[in-house]
């Protein structure tokens, strides 16, 4: 097994290229930096020259900032994720007897560093950061739509027809009768779709209100999602279904991120006008 007897820094540049290392040559660490953030216009990579031993080990430190641009970081004969190539990350490489074994190993203090692809999604998922954020969240006494919670569907977790997203929302609303909205809405570059309202599907002002909705997201081709929504509602002395279909959301592109938004409206600026006692997100595959 090769030991850290030297360092050699190597900087990438955009034309790319190949960095041959030798296993006997007294260098088995490198430094893998680039000049500020580069496009490549070609592939990269390092891989091995001469005869190693078996076990022969090279540790790689990466820190370059490097966007692919359909072109590929090879290291040892192993491409690179491209979510990893803007990351810090630690290259392991040890020969086998016929070739180079690599581990990637990025750092986790970074987001994005585990591609969706390598995320096996068999059940139901809560795509929540924290639990514990989506319960009582807090209010801002304006009169302007604000930000409640926001989701991330990561790129290409919904590829095939039927698979859904469920937003489940429990509400609780003050008893009087300003006018108060709660929303759903779907982003991704230019597209900002709403696709819940309860001031169009349930009242306008909701006067001491208990709402559970549940707003269903379905993958319906590579660009497009169909919704469809069901909110049970009590008003204080009854009962009431409402079921909506919002219909299509074109335009999306379904292997990048799509961002899923809880927003709330108050008229009256009272923040205690509405209660969002829970807002869960599930992946249903």
């Amino acid at each position: 097994m090769a030991e850290n007897k030297g360092i050699q820094y190597i900087n990438i540049i955009a034309a790319g290229g190949t960095q041959l290392v030798a296993a006997d040559d007294g260098i088995d660490k490198y430094m893998i930096e680039s000049a500020g953030s580069i496009t490549l216009t070609s592939n990269w990579s390092i891989a091995g020259s001469g005869t190693p031993r078996y076990g022969t080990t090279f540790t790689v430190q990466y820190f370059a900032d490097i966007t692919p641009n359909g072109n590929s970081l090879t290291f040892f004969g192993v491409v690179m994720p491209d979510n990893l190539a803007n990351k810090n990350v630690e290259i392991e490489a040890t020969y086998d007897g016929s070739a180079y074994k690599v581990v990637f190993k990025p750092s986790l203090a970074e987001a994005g560093v585990i591609p969706a692809a390598a995320l096996e999604v068999s059940q139901d998922v809560i795509l929540t950061n924290s639990y514990a954020s989506v319960i009582g969240a807090t209010l801002s006494a304006t009169t302007a739509e604000q930000d409640v919670l926001t989701f991330k569907i990561p790129g290409g977790t919904l590829d095939t027809n039927a698979q859904h997203v469920e937003a489940e929302l429990n509400i609780r609303t003050a008893a009087n009768t300003n006018a108060k909205a709660i929303r759903l809405r779907v982003q991704q570059g230019g597209v900002d779709a709403i696709v819940f309202d309860s001031s169009t599907t349930i009242t306008a002002s909701p006067n001491n209100y208990m709402i559970k909705s549940n707003c269903e997201m379905f993958y319906q081709d590579a660009t497009t999602m169909y919704i469809e929504n069901a909110s049970m509602f009590y008003n204080g002395s009854a009962y009431d279904l409402r079921v909506s279909n919002a219909g299509p959301v074109p335009s999306l592109d379904f292997t990048q991120d799509v961002t899923v938004k809880l927003t709330v409206e108050l008229a009256s600026g009272i923040a205690s006008d509405v209660t969002i006692r829970r807002a869960v997100l599930t992946i249903k595959k």
